[in-house]
């Protein structure tokens, strides 16, 4: 089980490195779903220091949030970096298996540490993955999205 991540982790470096050599594409945001969306934020607002950017009201009813590293509430969406956008969803029970965001840190136990202090669910704890210079471990949000980490060695 310990490796079953590892050509998935193998394939988002390869697409980033791809996306990185066109100028005309960057990543904006990834987006996941949450019953609760003021509730998904603040686990993401106090787990990895992401910042509301805006707030919004879509045509069907569903909330939405944006998250970003740079600047504050409602900062221009344009300029806010790569984000995490959180859709309201029916059920947390229809969490994806899959479709994750992948944070790059600099302290992979101290952070997976934190997330799951804050209410994430162990998936696969920090794990070293020498011939490829990374350390990866794998959590669950408290509304059941995945969430890798992923620390170069």
């Amino acid at each position: 089980m310990k490796n079953k991540f590892i050509p998935l982790t193998v394939f988002f470096i390869g697409l980033t490195t791809i996306l990185q050599a066109r100028a005309d594409v960057s990543l904006m945001a990834a987006r996941v779903g949450a019953e609760d969306v003021l509730v998904a934020a603040q686990f993401y607002v106090k787990a990895f220091g992401l910042i509301e950017v805006d707030r919004l009201e879509l045509a069907s009813g569903q909330a939405e949030l944006i998250l970003g590293f740079i600047g504050d509430n409602k900062q221009s969406v344009a300029n806010m970096g790569p984000g995490i956008a959180i859709l309201e969803r029916e059920s947390d029970a229809d969490a994806e298996s899959m479709p994750h965001i992948i944070f790059r840190v600099s302290d992979i136990n101290a952070v997976y540490s934190k997330a799951i202090e804050l209410g994430g669910t162990e998936v696969q704890e920090p794990m070293a993955i020498n011939d490829l210079g990374i350390t990866i471990a794998m959590l669950r949000d408290p509304a059941g999205n995945t969430i890798e980490l992923l620390q170069q060695l």
